[in-house]
């Protein structure tokens, strides 16, 4: 521009001219020249030489799989200079912010050209799972070794199955009791559970018990209640006479069982409860063993008969049983009784008792022996039969103690107590040099004398005082008694009335006398 009149326009391109054409990258000014001389340079002008873009590299800041209210930063790479980034959705810039799920590519775009578009990015928005649904393959109410099969459906894209006993997967097998559910999940969440199934094990039924509501044993018109206990769940009570529940009444007699059964199976039969149907007792008949009239100390054996089946005998003195032994007077009847009531009482025996029969002995002249009318009688000394003395009457030819033994006149046996007898003097012991010792008074009190007939002095002389049955009592004189005449005054012990024995021992032999004592 303003070229001088004359002058010569100089390209630093080595062209000329007031204008030239340029198509390569440089920094182009311009000098003007006349015969003068050369101007300074020109301005400068830079021309650039550009190309066509490439296609671009995109990239994404994070995941391309959203979850809603989530995003994703996309971003160009290797912008050209000069060059504008134009993204598939519109927007433009070298990064953008998505949140909507689509296949996203970028352009550049310069003053040459558009480049090809970009590599692709597929961003997907998700949800959280809905509830799922559980399907069972059969029942779910299981027997021991059995086991069913547990299914999720519509199980959403890309979730993962979670049971809730800790398996995963799309089916589950079951052989344990529970409340099972499931829950999906995925990068967006869990969903809620779904709901229950419940599974239960049941077990085959144990053995039942049963019992009766009162005795087994039933009259005519009665009946009992039979119930099984402990009933296990979902358990049918099935009896032995075909019918079924947890109670049944019965009137009719036999052995009476039940089982339970459930769909595992059935259980063994329970404990057996008899039922009988008795009747009305029959009147029994009694017998005796033998004679009904009886001594002291025997007894006769009533039995009774024509018993019914299952009943109990009861006699008129309080005994029980077939069989008793009495040996008391009185009437005797029996009853038989059972749980339908009582008989009407047998025919009656009357038994009889003697008493006890106790035999005595008297003492006549101090060794005669006498005792009561019977038959078959023994004496004994000192407990010893004597031989021979089979009658009513003996002679004492021993001291000793004597007893008797014989059968009254109705037949029952008895033996006397004790006595102590003196034997009959012989003519030898009549002639000795005994003293003769007179004792009054006789029946005496607390006092008694005893008046010494004899010729010579007894030395070391002892009164010992026995009872008629012979036991000891006192030593009521010890000492010497003088000669004859001499009376000696003895206090005696405090006694019952009765027949007493002194006994008189000195150098010259024993002496025994009778006391009686009376108040």
């Amino acid at each position: 521009m303003n070229i001088c009149a004359g002058c010569t326009v100089n390209w630093s391109n080595g062209q000329t001219g007031s204008s030239i054409s340029v198509n390569t990258a440089g920094n182009y000014t311009a000098t003007y020249s006349n015969s003068c001389s050369t101007s300074s340079s020109s301005n400068g002008i830079s021309v650039t030489v550009g190309t066509a873009p490439s296609a671009p590299t995109i990239s994404a800041g994070g995941s391309t799989a959203l979850c809603p209210g989530q995003s994703v930063t996309l971003t160009a790479m290797n912008i050209c200079a000069g060059c504008t980034v134009n993204w598939s959705n519109g927007q433009t810039g070298s990064s953008i912010s998505v949140n909507t799920a689509g296949n996203y590519t970028a352009t550049y775009n310069n003053s040459c050209s558009t480049s090809s578009s970009s590599n692709g990015i597929s961003v997907t928005v998700g949800a959280v799972p809905s509830a799922p649904t559980i399907l069972a393959s059969g029942s779910t109410a299981l027997c021991p070794g059995q086991s069913v099969t547990l299914t999720a459906t519509n199980i959403c894209a890309g979730c993962t199955v979670n049971w809730s006993n800790g398996q995963t997967g799309f089916s589950i097998s079951i052989d344990t009791a529970g409340s099972y559910t499931i829950m999906y999940s995925n990068s967006c969440g869990t969903s809620e559970p779904s709901s229950p199934i419940q599974v239960t094990i049941g077990t085959t039924p144990t053995v039942p018990i049963i019992s009766a509501s009162s005795s087994s044993t039933l009259c005519p018109g009665q009946s009992v209640t039979l119930t099984a206990t402990d009933i296990c769940a979902s358990c049918t009570v099935n009896w032995s006479n075909g019918q079924t529940g947890s109670s049944i009444s019965i009137n009719t007699a036999g052995n009476y069982t039940a089982t339970y059964s459930n769909s595992c199976g059935t259980s063994s039969s329970s404990n057996g409860i008899s039922v009988t149907v008795a009747t009305l007792p029959t009147v029994p008949t009694i017998l005796a063993s033998g004679n009904t009239t009886l001594c002291a100390g025997q007894s006769v054996t009533l039995s009774a008969t024509n018993i019914c089946s299952g009943c109990i005998i009861q006699w008129s003195n309080g005994q029980t049983g077939s069989s008793i032994s009495v040996n008391l007077g009185g009437s005797y009847t029996a009853i038989t009784n059972n749980t339908c009531g009582l008989s009407m009482p047998s025919n009656s025996i009357l038994v009889s008792t003697g008493g006890t029969f106790l035999p005595t002995i008297q003492i006549n002249n101090t060794c005669y022996l006498a005792t009561s009318s019977g038959s078959n009688y023994q004496w004994y000394l000192s407990g010893t039969a004597i031989q021979g003395a089979t009658g009513q009457f003996w002679t004492a030819q021993t001291n000793g103690y004597y007893t008797v033994s014989m059968l009254n006149t109705d037949g029952c046996p008895g033996t006397s107590d004790p006595v102590f007898v003196m034997a009959c003097p012989s003519a030898t012991d009549e002639a000795t040099a005994l003293p003769k010792v007179n004792i009054y008074p006789n029946p005496a009190q607390r006092r008694i004398v005893m008046d010494i007939q004899t010729t010579v002095n007894l030395m070391d002389t002892e009164v010992d005082l026995f009872g008629i049955d012979g036991h000891f009592i006192d030593k009521i004189f010890q000492g010497d008694m003088s000669t004859a005449g001499k009376a000696i005054e003895v206090l005696l012990p405090d006694l019952a009335s009765g027949m007493y024995i002194c006994r008189i021992s000195c150098e010259a032999g024993v002496l025994y006398k009778n006391l009686v004592i009376l108040h």
